[in-house]
């Protein structure tokens, strides 16, 4: 099955004035909920592994893009 995730005020791959945290990057990995659905790394490796295909994967902005001074 194909699925196609868009993220809405992202710069190419990760920064911008959108939820750009989502796990993508090593730093973006700091602060995000241990929860998969928060995670695209986590999300795709239970996608291939396991066979559960994702309906949505939630991306977090964190205040000046820092995770130590919370989420926007």
């Amino acid at each position: 099955m194909n699925r196609f995730f868009t993220v809405p005020g992202m710069d190419h791959c990760n920064g911008g004035p959108g939820g750009n945290a989502s796990g993508q990057v090593g730093a973006s990995f700091q602060g995000l909920p241990k929860d998969k659905r928060y995670n695209a790394v986590l999300e795709l490796v239970d996608w291939v592994e396991n066979g559960n295909t994702p309906e949505s994967i939630i991306g977090i902005k964190f205040v000046n893009d820092t995770a130590a001074l919370g989420v926007d």
